[in-house]
């Protein structure tokens, strides 16, 4: 793994880029070029996050709240319908009735993801079909990793109710319908969520890319796993082949949506973000002891010394102490290609003594004028103000945000003295 400057990072992938596009061969650009263009994407620190960030998209929309209730509304549909299939006698014990059996005797595999006995055979027999809709919410995470499952389950339901109709089956179509709306709107918002959103903020070409990479020879040169990418990394790659991407034209497609997603995030706050994680972590570990011996009334200024040698050996060119009408912030720095890049900080230390509750809200009062006074000269130059705070004691700080809490501050309390981590009493600050 090695270290770049931002605006380096950024020329030599467009520079990978612009090979893989005016390449001739498909074969070519799938079996070198693209896993070239990941490999250094991977190993790198500026880049090497937001790739693993992308790929986990799915695992981390799994988590959020909006993921449960849909999928409790998917879930329970399906085992209305089912029930509503036993009900009109189109199932019985547990399987179809014959007419059906005759008519549905297979499907296409949706359940290729799931647990179930001899799971890869292909075509997927009726009754191991019914037996995962019985099993649809134990299996549920898993069957979504390929969005396109939820809309097979959902025809094959709609065409076995359909002709449920023509064979004079008798069921409560109104209760069909009410499922049937349920599961139209919830199975088109996951999709938004799984392929849409996804497709647009790069995630789909990452975990595309990423399944070719781990089939190329470039896997060994990094000691990193499928799955450490995520659930559908993992997937895609077990179940990719490399001779079968080898003239997909989408090959291209997706690393276009990837480069472009990479350089959105260079100049974003994602980006921004991760500088600041890991000037904390240059502090914290690296510089730690330098900072705690500082003396006298020159602290901050020599604090301010150390972050600007890091930020400028990550790409930024740090103007310090400028001038801004009548104040004076503590580092504005500018990135490689133009002011949407910038970072601007607020330093503040406290090292020796006590950070008392009251100075939260001033210190967030202040770095929140110097964003306004410097949006006000250039409303491109930033969106965000960190608030950067040096501690030291045997007590531990601690940022709680709250409704009041500004959205335009970042607070970072970055601890410098001589206590472990897990040796530290934490106070919680909050406004």
């Amino acid at each position: 793994m090695f270290n770049m400057r931002i605006d380096i990072v950024r020329k030599e992938m467009e520079r990978r880029f612009r090979e893989i596009e005016e390449a001739q061969d498909n074969s070519g650009v799938t079996e070198k070029q693209a896993p070239e263009f990941i490999y250094f994407l991977l190993t790198n620190e500026i880049t090497k996050p937001f790739i693993i960030d992308l790929a986990r998209y799915f695992d981390k929309f799994k988590m959020t709240e909006r993921y449960n209730q849909i999928k409790s509304v998917i879930t329970s549909s399906i085992i209305n319908l089912y029930h509503l299939m036993e009900n009109a006698k189109i199932v019985v014990d547990g399987k179809f009735d014959q007419k059906f059996q005759d008519h549905f005797k297979s499907f296409r595999n949706l359940f290729n993801y799931i647990d179930l006995p001899k799971i890869q055979e292909r075509p997927l027999s009726s009754e191991r079909f019914l037996d995962g809709l019985r099993e649809i919410e134990k299996h549920f995470d898993r069957l979504i990793c390929d969005a396109s499952n939820l809309s097979g389950i959902f025809g094959n339901l709609n065409s076995i109710f359909q002709n449920a109709k023509d064979w004079n089956y008798t069921y409560d179509i109104s209760k069909y319908k009410a499922e049937y709306d349920k599961l139209d709107k919830c199975i088109g918002e996951m999709k938004a969520y799984l392929r849409t959103k996804y497709q647009y903020e790069g995630a789909e070409a990452t975990i595309y890319l990423l399944s070719i990479f781990f089939k190329s020879q470039y896997t060994y040169l990094v000691d990193l796993k499928p799955e450490e990418f995520g659930e559908r990394v993992a997937n895609e790659s077990e179940e990719s082949t490399l001779w079968r991407e080898r003239n997909d034209p989408n090959t291209r497609k997706y690393t276009k949506q990837l480069y472009h997603a990479v350089d959105n995030y260079l100049s974003t706050s994602k980006s921004k973000n991760a500088l600041i994680e890991r000037l904390i972590t240059y502090c914290t570990w690296i510089k730690r002891d330098s900072i705690k011996e500082l003396k006298g009334k020159q602290k901050e200024q020599k604090i301010s010394q150390i972050v600007e040698e890091f930020i400028f050996n990550y790409g930024y060119f740090p103007l310090v102490n400028f001038k801004m009408g009548k104040s004076i912030p503590d580092i504005l720095s500018v990135g490689g290609i133009g002011w949407q890049d910038s970072v601007l900080i607020e330093l503040k230390q406290c090292i020796g003594k006590k950070y008392p509750d009251a100075q939260l809200p001033k210190d967030i009062g202040q770095a929140q004028a110097y964003l306004t006074q410097v949006k006000g000269v250039n409303p491109d130059v930033a969106d965000v103000v960190y608030l950067l705070v040096f501690y030291d004691g045997d007590e531990g700080l601690i940022y709680n945000e709250s409704d009041n809490s500004p959205k335009d501050v970042i607070v970072e309390f970055i601890y410098v003295g001589d206590k472990s981590p897990s040796k530290l009493k934490y106070r919680p600050l909050t406004i």
